[in-house]
């Protein structure tokens, strides 16, 4: 036995672990497209399934803010007005930069 035989099966163990990986890749994507392909013949089935995340993700945020106030964590001073908004007061972490 000469020294390459070893690398010949092992590039050739290689060779077939990279073709089975690609013939998974290539399942994946059909399932994915065929996916694709329902959402857009029947979109009131995607739509359901968006408004049906969104309303799971609206309680779990929901759940997790009255868990913090029932912790002591005191609300945000306002919630509407994006960042910096409230009372002017400043926030831990927050340096407030003056333009003009």
């Amino acid at each position: 036995m000469n020294e390459a035989h070893p690398v010949d099966e092992r590039t050739q163990e290689a060779l077939r672990h990279l073709q089975r990986a690609t013939l998974e890749l290539i399942d994946a994507a059909r399932a994915a497209l065929d996916l694709a392909e329902d959402a857009v013949r029947e979109p009131a089935e995607l739509m359901r399934i968006v408004a049906e995340t969104v309303a799971g993700v609206s309680q779990a945020a929901g759940d997790l803010r009255g868990r913090r106030r029932s912790e002591g964590h005191a609300p945000p001073a306002s919630s509407a007005g994006g960042p910096g908004a409230g009372d002017g007061a400043p926030r831990p972490g927050v340096e407030r930069i003056s333009i003009g």
